[in-house]
C-alpha cells in the first residue's frame, strides 16, 4: 500500500490537471445581468468531465480504504476511550468521501446531459467546492472535539504534585496543556 498508493495519486491527479488545462482555453464566458455581479459559461467542450471521472475515482478509491479500516475497527472494538476516537474518525471520514462521491457523480451527470444549457451544467461546481470545505471542517471539529473530551476525562491527565496526606485543600490546575493538582 506504501508504494501503491502515490502511484494511484498521480494516476488520478496528473490527468485531472491536464485535462484542466486543456478546458480552460475552451471555456467562453459572459457578464451577468447588471444588479449582479460575475459571470456565467456559455459555452465551452466536454473535456472536463474526464477531469471529474478521475476525481470521482480518486474518491471512490479513498472512501473504499476509509471503509475497511472501519469495519475492521467496528468488528474488534475493545471499549476502549480510543475506540471513540476511532468511531468519530472513520465515521466522519466516511461521511465525508460519501459526500463528495455523489456531488463528484452530480458534475458527471449534469456536464454529460447536453439538453442542459451550458450555465447550468457547472451549477454543483461551486455547490461542491463549498461543500468541500464545509465537510472538510466538520470533520476535523469533530475529530478536535472528542480528543479534547478524551483529554479531559483521562486518569493519566491529573497529575499530584504533592501528598495530600495532610487533608489540606487541593487546587486543580492545568499546566502543559495536562490538568494537575497542587496543594
Amino acid at each position: 500500500m506504501t508504494v501503491l498508493l502515490p502511484i494511484l495519486f498521480a494516476a488520478c491527479w496528473i490527468p485531472t490537471a491536464v485535462f484542466l488545462i486543456k478546458f480552460i482555453p475552451v471555456v467562453r464566458f459572459t457578464a451577468v445581468a447588471p444588479p449582479f455581479l460575475g459571470c456565467v459559461i456559455v459555452a465551452t467542450d466536454n473535456v472536463i468531465t474526464l477531469s471529474w471521472i478521475f476525481i470521482l475515482i480518486w474518491d471512490t478509491l479513498s472512501l473504499f480504504l476509509m471503509v475497511i479500516p472501519a469495519a475492521k475497527a467496528y468488528h474488534f472494538a475493545s471499549g476502549s476511550q480510543s475506540e471513540a476516537l476511532f468511531r468519530t474518525i472513520y465515521s466522519e471520514g466516511i461521511t465525508y468521501y460519501f459526500y463528495m462521491f455523489v456531488l463528484s457523480t452530480v458534475n458527471l451527470l449534469l456536464s454529460w446531459n447536453t439538453s442542459i444549457p451550458a450555465p447550468y451544467q457547472f451549477l454543483a461546481v461551486g455547490m461542491s467546492r463549498s461543500l468541500h470545505a464545509v465537510f472538510a471542517s466538520r470533520v476535523l471539529l469533530h475529530i478536535r472535539a472528542q480528543s479534547n473530551q478524551m483529554e479531559t476525562y483521562r486518569p493519566e491527565s491529573f497529575q499530584l504534585l504533592e501528598d495530600v496526606g495532610s487533608r489540606k485543600p487541593v487546587r486543580l490546575q492545568r499546566a502543559a496543556g495536562m490538568l494537575s493538582m497542587t496543594v
